[in-house]
Order: C-alpha cells, then structure tokens, then sequence
C-alpha cells in the first residue's frame, strides 16, 4: 500500500491462490501408429498440469493394398498395403496361381506324310503343356497320276502317282490290253 499524502509504503502477504484445474482433459500430444501421446488436466491460472497419462499408439489404417508383384502360375506375387495415416507399408504373400490346363487338345506339331507330329494341352495362363502325345505320320495325299508309258497290246504301261505334300512318287503298272 502507499500513503497518498507521505508516500510510505507498506507490504502484506497474499495468499496464494493454489492451482484450478480443469476437470476435462487436455491432448498434449496426439498419439499416432507411430508413437504414444500424452493428455493432462491443465491449471485454469497458470502452465501446471496433473494426472499426465499415456495414450496409446493408435492402430495403421491400412488402405485397400496393390499388386505389387503379379502371381503367376508357378510363381508366388506381393500385394504391398499402405497406412493412410503414416506411410508404412506391409506386405503380404499372394499365392501362386497354378496351371490352368484347357480341355481342348492344340496341335503343337502337324502329322505329316514324313514325320510325326505332337498335340497336347496347354495352361491358358502361361506356355506351359500337359499331356503331350504323339500324333502318327499321316498317308501319302497321291495326286490322281500321270501315264508316262501308255499299254500297247503286248507291253505293259506304266503311270507315276506324286504325293502332294512331299513329292514322293509311286509307280503303278498298267497291263497290257492285249
């Protein structure tokens, strides 16, 4: 206090007031996927805090996930899943996918009149065969021939088949006509 007329002073002591603290919590410290937070009732008056308590790290939130690696038939792919909150990544194993063999025969080799052929099923997924056979010669395809000695009544002719494909040729008598 001091006198308005001589300007003394004099000093009393004020109590003081304690804390008032709040009764709701306050985040000091947002917890993510990462790391924990913390909360604490704060004083009303002043930057004192109370009951500070640990929160929990929260959980990823993880997206949908994308093929990262493509699984094939005999090969197992990745699917890679994303935090939308924090960029950390899991992945998981996807599954080989195993052959997928057609019913249908496909001929990987035409039969012809001079070598076997092959036929066999294929995966519809990749170059992979099962089931692969052999497929035997085929017969000659002659054309109709050609009479290269005509008969006369004592002497025999001849006439020349040709095979279409492979130009083999076969020789067939023709008897005299007497």
């Amino acid at each position: 206090y001091t006198c308005k007329d001589c300007k003394k002073t004099k000093t009393e002591t004020i109590n003081a007031l304690a804390h008032d603290y709040s009764n709701n919590w306050t985040i000091d410290k947002a917890a993510t996927c990462q790391e924990e937070g913390s909360k604490s009732h704060h004083c009303t008056r002043c930057d004192d805090k109370k009951d500070v308590s640990v929160i929990p790290k929260l959980n990823h939130n993880w997206d949908s996930g994308v093929e990262t690696t493509k699984a094939t038939c005999t090969q197992s792919g990745v699917k890679t899943y994303t935090c939308k909150n924090c960029a950390t990544t899991k992945t998981e194993t996807i599954k080989a996918l195993g052959h997928d063999y057609s019913n249908d025969w496909t001929i990987d080799k035409a039969a012809t009149c001079t070598q076997e052929g092959s036929k066999s099923h294929h995966c519809t997924r990749c170059d992979d065969k099962k089931d692969v056979t052999t497929i035997p010669k085929t017969d000659h395809h002659f054309d109709s021939g050609v009479i290269t000695t005509q008969a006369t009544c004592t002497k025999d002719g001849v006439k020349i088949y040709t095979c279409k494909d492979c130009k083999k040729t076969k020789t067939e008598t023709i008897n005299a006509l007497a």
